[in-house]
């Protein structure tokens, strides 16, 4: 096991009720591209600012802006006109040679695919005088661009793209501090299989995603004391890989002996970076022997923010978690669904397995089960965690909790010898009345399944959580993160 070893991005308001995320809001005022109508907008001389803190700018009108030359859309205006926030709630695209320009005070979201469809370029800058402020891709948002000597820069930052895993892993291999971006959605499955991470590289730079998705990575693989994932082997401390969707991800790896420890994870293996707005949509990521397993990472001792996995997560031995098998860092606004599995010598817990760290804002739907089989120790899980020795704080958990002819289950965690505070467990879906597997603890409390669709839980910040019976089942679910 690993050696024992926060940016929380909240939202009072939605810019777009079409949009399926909010952007970081404190007061009124945003820049919103849209298919309405422009409105509190003056464009001249290639530059696009708000009259009024509230303002709108046609999509249409904007694309034909581009057709004559670059573009630069800001939240300032003249005389003290200051919005918050530029929101793309409609899709853009254009042939020329036009780089578009998205400056905000504070923040950036993209809830709509911009595709940049000829040489031209983009540029994205945020906390523009503000703080706080995110560069945020909501469902459906993207940025896509069909030539790779296209220009993309990120707080005047060049990102170097690329369009496939196999140059994205040359890439790293050549400036292992690099940043680069993902330059379009990329299949995978004529890849072929892999028998390890495709990026080998200990990255040290930074992946950009831009809301796009690479599907269909297949990886079977054996061998001793491995750090595998899905793309990445481990990211070093200072990396970044975000805004990134991996889909139908599917790793099998084997460890050859037994008794040594694996770190395997649907994204990558070890984290020591941050991840941020990284998802994985559907997949299986199995470990055999001993190790840590996660839908994300296997072993997290950097930041994970805003992040989802809707995953089977599985393992002959030790630990699994629905994001991640062993967390000695920080995890905040993030979610788990999909399932846990183990058949033998399980630990495994809806959200993580083992916690030393410090985790808030997040939740876990994700089903945890073992089937007994040949074992020589007793499994145990949790909703939520297996075991906890650091803190978990406003989060929660509904996933069914069942370990065949054993009752070492607790709906919220197995054991939590640390601190939590406002953490709660549905009673009705866990199959558990029991908060832990030793019994119930201050700090965890038993909801219903009602009382959890019904209200927010005592202690869950309204700026941060927010409920509505068409999403997420009614549970409550996250405004910076919402299900996908």
């Amino acid at each position: 096991m690993a050696s024992d070893r926060t940016q929380a991005w909240t939202c009072s308001a939605c810019i777009l009720a079409a949009m399926t995320f909010c952007a970081a809001t404190e007061a009124p005022g945003n820049v919103v591209i849209s298919t309405d109508a422009t409105q509190n907008m003056s464009c001249m001389r290639g530059v696009c600012a708000p009259r009024a803190a509230d303002a709108v700018l046609n999509a249409s009108d904007l694309e034909n802006l581009l057709g004559a030359g670059n573009v630069t859309v800001t939240t300032t205006g003249s005389g003290g006109v200051q919005a918050n926030d530029v929101a793309v709630g409609a899709a853009l695209s254009w042939p020329s040679t036009a780089v578009l320009s998205l400056v905000a005070h504070r923040s950036i979201a993209i809830g709509a695919a911009i595709s940049v469809t000829g040489v031209g370029g983009m540029s994205l800058t945020n906390n523009d005088g503000g703080r706080h402020g995110t560069i945020t891709f909501g469902s459906g948002g993207s940025i896509a661009f069909a030539n790779l000597s296209s220009q993309l820069a990120i707080h005047g930052i060049p990102f170097t793209l690329v369009n496939t895993v196999t140059k994205l892993a040359s890439g790293f291999a050549q400036n292992p501090s690099g940043k680069f971006a993902l330059a379009a959605n990329y299949d995978a499955g004529g890849d072929g299989t892999y028998d390890d991470s495709p990026v080998l590289t200990p990255v040290s730079g930074t992946f950009e995603g831009l809301g796009n998705t690479i599907s269909n990575i297949k990886i079977v693989g054996v061998g001793t004391d491995k750090t595998v994932g899905g793309l990445f082997a481990d990211i070093q401390t200072g990396a970044s890989v975000k805004d990134l969707i991996l889909a139908n991800v599917n790793l099998t790896y084997t460890e050859r002996n037994r008794f040594h420890g694996i770190f395997v994870g649907g994204l990558l293996g070890l984290n020591e970076g941050h991840l941020f707005g990284d998802r994985i949509l559907q997949g299986v990521v199995h470990a055999t022997s001993a190790g840590e397993v996660g839908g994300l990472a296997g072993v997290n001792d950097g930041t994970i923010a805003s992040s989802s996995v809707n995953a089977t997560t599985s393992i002959g031995n030790t630990y699994v978690g629905g994001i991640v098998g062993d967390n000695e860092g920080s995890i905040i606004t993030s979610y788990a669904t999909g399932s846990v599995q183990g058949d033998r010598h399980l630990c495994g817990g809806g959200l993580v397995s083992f916690n030393t760290g410090t985790i808030t804002n997040s939740y876990a739907t994700a089903s945890i089960s073992d089937s007994q089989g040949d074992r020589q120790a007793v499994p145990s899980a949790g909703g939520f965690a297996c075991k906890n020795e650091g803190s978990i704080d406003d989060s929660y958990s509904t996933g069914s909790v069942v370990i065949e002819n054993d009752p070492s289950v607790g709906g919220f965690a197995c054991s939590s010898g640390s601190s939590v505070t406002n953490d709660y467990w549905d009673t009705t879906t866990s199959g558990t009345s029991s908060g832990t597997c030793y019994g119930n603890v201050n700090g965890v409390a038993a909801l219903t399944d009602q009382q959890l669709r019904s209200n927010l839980p005592g202690g869950f910040d309204p700026t941060i959580w927010a409920q509505n019976p068409n999403i997420n089942g009614g549970y409550p679910y996250l405004i910076a993160n919402p299900p996908q």
